[in-house]
């Protein structure tokens, strides 16, 4: 059985103005179908197209990692889609490449020469409280593991990284936001 929406529902669920759905509708960018002289909206075919749509989007990744290697695993393993990559090798550089490129995630390695890991997760969160950040780290039960927690909840992956995992990380990150 199907779970249709009127224009007023839709606009409700997906917090936008009906105006806006009215006008997304007109411009046959959003599923509908029209009963008798109303559109109406399936929940279902709608979720399913903000997934595809969210899947579609292009993302801006920043890592942070002092070794190139890291770099070109993001870089070839993102390489096909539209996500974008950018690298930098420590944290001052990182913290830079912060404000002028805006990242919707972070990679962050913990052990950098300079400034470590959990110092530049301390100014990602002043800069950006609710940037999504993901530690990357082959020692995951270090004090600077601890340290890093202290400026709140972060995912950890464990190096070496697979593709797989990076990826799934991306997709995960993304749903949570």
């Amino acid at each position: 059985m199907q779970d249709l929406m009127t224009l007023a529902e839709l606009s409700r669920w997906l917090r936008f103005s009906q105006r806006t759905i009215y006008k997304m509708l007109v411009a046959e960018e959003i599923p509908a179908l029209k009963i008798g002289s109303k559109w109406r909206f399936d929940r279902a075919v709608v979720r399913a197209w903000l997934k595809q749509k969210a899947s579609a989007a292009k993302l801006r990744l920043l890592v942070i990692d002092d070794e190139p290697m890291i770099g070109a695993l993001f870089k070839s393993i993102f390489a096909s889609s539209d996500h974008e990559v950018v690298v930098a090798a420590n944290g001052a550089e990182g913290i830079r490449k912060l404000t002028e490129y805006e990242p919707d995630l972070v990679f962050l390695d913990l052990l950098m020469p300079g400034m470590d890991g959990a110092q530049v997760l301390g100014k990602i969160r002043l800069i950006s409280p609710a940037l999504p950040v993901i530690i990357i780290t082959g020692y995951p039960e270090s004090a600077c593991v601890d340290r890093a927690l202290e400026y709140g909840p972060v995912t950890i992956m464990k190096k070496p990284l697979s593709p797989e995992a990076v990826r799934s990380a991306v997709e995960s990150a993304v749903r949570k936001t």
